[in-house]
């Protein structure tokens, strides 16, 4: 999974996530083009940060030798996310990883540039909220897909609240609810 931006739920998810006996592989990449300008020296810095992984996890005195056997695990599960056909860096200036097999947690963030494209739908939701939901025939149920940070949905959202009752059922997608 590879998010865009990193919003207050899922840094609270993260920081909140504790599952018996294990252990969380954080990882931070730095892609930024003033110092990683081509896919070379970026694709370099990846193989660095995982070998030192590799190195710390084998030096790792205070971990048991199932915690180094399920942290290896995840090392090689983001080597294969690098190298897979899912994985683009492009835009990014950094990454950060969070894996746990054992919670089975895979989390990738990465930190884009905001384009102005993003800020000008942004302006023309939050202009126009009020008129796009007076359209709406009721009742009305909105969704946002993805792992968006809700900000533009809140002019929706908000120009709703003001019409009519609304009630939020937040979800989460994990496999047991993407085959709903």
């Amino acid at each position: 999974m590879q998010t865009n931006e990193l919003d207050r739920s899922k840094l609270r998810e993260l920081a909140n996530l504790r599952h018996e006996g294990a252990k969380v592989l954080s990882l931070y990449l730095n892609l930024d083009p003033t110092e990683f300008a081509d896919p070379k020296a970026r694709t370099t810095e990846m193989h660095s940060l995982l070998d030192e992984a590799d190195r710390r996890l084998r030096n790792g005195h205070n971990l048991t030798h199932d915690e180094k056997i399920h942290l290896r695990e995840d090392v090689e599960r983001v080597r294969e996310f690098f190298s897979g056909p899912d994985f683009s860096a492009k835009g990014a200036r950094g990454l950060a990883v969070f894996v746990s097999g054992p919670a089975g947690l895979f989390e990738v963030i990465s930190h884009l540039p905001e384009y102005g494209l993003t800020r000008a739908d942004e302006r023309l939701l939050r202009r126009h909220a009020g008129d796009i939901v007076r359209r709406l025939a009721a009742p009305v149920a909105v969704a946002e897909l993805g792992s968006g940070s809700g900000r533009k949905t809140r002019w929706i959202l908000e120009a709703l609240c003001r019409r009519q009752r609304t009630r939020d059922r937040p979800t989460h997608n994990t496999p047991v609810n993407a085959e709903l």
